[in-house]
């Protein structure tokens, strides 16, 4: 990390990260906000943060059926303190089905905004209207999204997938233009402890976009790794180093602080299920935290599979060769050994990693898992409840589609390929294979998703919804033996920036060349920031593709990318 200047922190100072864990006491108020999440058709959660307090303090949480919260439905009394960051949190039970609610929290000496919540419809009929995010980085650029979706009336809920925040230091990840913008994180340094993840949250609820599209909508919401911290699984993560302390004390540390901070419940598994009269069920998958296997990575785990040959001297447990002349593989033990002694096996010549190996034994290990049983089970229920003319939709963090890299080698010029940055170029000639292109995705984990094909074979009208990969994508699934089992629908970020970015290549190139690499997408967009639009009847699910013109200032356009209309089957 580099060193911390006077210049950071002054612009630091001008964020407005306001939270328990940065400064004393100042005047009370609500300054970062209200939520509402996770609606039923009775009840939803309401969630603020008061600010000034040293000690517990009294809230009044009210719930009316207007704007100036005259016509009181509900009115809770309940008190936080420092144990819980000052958040407050209340489910609002009683509710009528299918109705927009408005709310507010008071304490003695101050007045929230007041929100606007919806409950589920039990209605046989009705439409269903979601917006899908996913990948929120706020040093990247500015929320324009959130506002967009904050300001479409016709909105039932948000459905966010993961990456709500990031955990990185100020000069980490999509943080070149922070400063620029205003908007370096907080705390500077990466986030680890209790208190650091507080005071992340505690910013991102001072952004005026994201605070306006919470105060609108109810979230329905479940973290992915960022939340915690960059690739995390079960029992580690790639972002996690031994001199960080214990990578159970940091999970520990964020679950609790998510549960604070977002409007969600707190009793319960993560997974979850919200049931949109008879029109639809979305199911809320969590893959990262209960069962997810070590993510497999091609740098370490090609590497110690080599092949046994037989040489003059015996057996020897070699890599095979490829003559980059031919891009051949070279498997004739004779040969191989007068290359070795010649000692031009590491010159003229490279190792090839056993592939085929690889991607029969290693990635389709069937212990390896995403879901859990326990998971797998409440899936299970679902898959047999939910009448077959009912919309499915698994709400899920990671790409479910099978996605191969392009052949780099081949299709880029060696100009292109410089361009690449360094930590990505050892992995180049592997693209001369077929590979997936994320093994942190589904595609990493292959059995688990065949058995989640399994449950959902058994039912027709399945959509699966995925974010984490920043662009968009679309596509039949289809299992094992080339039956489609469901629809996949996948948004781009809200401001994290694309593939396109990290390979430091035109969109538009990237975009050919993974369509023609799979054929089987209907739709791969690359190059945009935006959301999708989900709307679901009885006959018919909606994907529309919007995007916003950029994120590097508040004024901002809107534009419709793509759309797919899909009938019930």
């Amino acid at each position: 990390m580099r060193r911390v200047t006077r210049r950071h922190l002054a612009a630091l100072a001008g964020l407005g990260a306001s939270s328990s864990v940065l400064s004393a006491p100042g005047a009370p108020s609500f300054a970062h906000g209200v939520a509402s999440g996770d609606p039923l058709a009775d009840r939803v959660v309401l969630w603020s943060r008061v600010s000034g307090y040293s000690a517990p303090v009294a809230v009044t949480v009210t719930v009316a059926r207007d704007a100036s919260l005259r016509d009181v439905v509900r009115r809770y009394e309940t008190t936080t303190d420092a144990s819980r960051d000052y958040t407050v949190k209340i489910d609002a039970i009683g509710l009528e089905p299918g109705q927009r609610y408005y709310y507010g929290f008071a304490t003695a000496d101050a007045r929230s905004a007041t929100g606007r919540t919806k409950t589920l419809s039990i209605d046989d009929a009705p439409t269903v209207k979601l917006a899908v995010v996913s990948c929120a980085n706020y040093p990247a650029g500015f929320f324009n999204v959130y506002r967009t979706i904050g300001n479409d009336n016709s909105l039932d809920a948000i459905v966010h997938l993961g990456d709500y925040l990031y955990e990185y230091p100020a000069d980490g990840y999509a943080s070149s233009r922070a400063a620029q913008f205003g908007r370096l994180s907080a705390p500077l340094q990466e986030v680890v402890a209790l208190a650091d993840y507080r005071q992340r949250h505690a910013q991102y609820k001072r952004d005026p976009d994201l605070q306006y599209a919470h105060a609108q909508l109810p979230f329905i919401a479940i973290w992915d790794d960022h939340e915690i911290t960059n690739d995390a699984w079960t029992d580690g993560a790639q972002n996690h180093q031994p001199a960080e302390g214990d990578y159970g004390a940091r999970r520990r540390a964020a679950i609790q602080v998510y549960r604070e901070w977002m409007p969600i419940r707190d009793d319960g598994p993560a997974y979850r299920r919200f049931d949109f009269g008879k029109t639809a069920t979305l199911a809320m998958l969590e893959t990262r935290l209960a069962a997810r296997s070590e993510p497999l990575s091609y740098s370490v785990d090609l590497d110690p599979l080599r092949r046994v040959v037989q040489t003059a001297s015996g057996p020897r447990e070699l890599p095979s060769l490829v003559d980059p002349a031919s891009n051949t593989r070279i498997d004739d033990p004779a040969r191989i050994e007068s290359l070795l002694a010649a000692g031009q096996a590491g010159v003229d010549y490279q190792y090839e990693p056993d592939i085929d190996r690889f991607l029969a034994t290693t990635l389709a290990d069937p212990q390896r898992e995403l879901v859990g049983a326990e998971q797998m089970a409440w899936l299970d229920g679902i898959c047999t409840e939910s009448p077959a003319g009912h919309w499915l939709v698994l709400g899920n963090q990671t790409l479910m589609s099978a996605v191969q890299s392009p052949n780099m080698m081949r299709s880029l010029s060696a100009t292109e390929r410089n361009r690449i940055p360094g930590f990505l170029q050892p992995l180049l000639p592997l693209t001369r294979y077929s590979i997936p292109m994320n093994l942190d995705a589904w595609d990493g984990y292959p059995a688990d998703r065949e058995r989640v094909f399994d449950r959902l074979a058994n039912r027709s009208n399945n959509i699966v919804l995925a974010g984490d990969t920043h662009n968009a994508w679309a596509g039949p699934l289809k299992d094992r033996r080339g039956t489609q089992i469901a629809y996949e629908v996948a948004t781009p970020s809200v401001s994290s920036p694309g593939i396109e970015t990290t390979l430091a290549l035109p969109a538009a190139r990237l975009q050919t060349l993974f369509a023609a690499a799979n054929p089987h997408l209907d739709y791969i967009g690359f190059g945009y920031r935006g959301y999708v639009e989900l709307t679901l009847t009885p006959a018919t699910t909606t994907a529309t593709y919007y995007s916003v013109s950029g994120t590097d200032e508040r004024r901002f356009s809107l534009a419709q990318q793509h759309r797919i209309r899909l009938p019930k089957r």
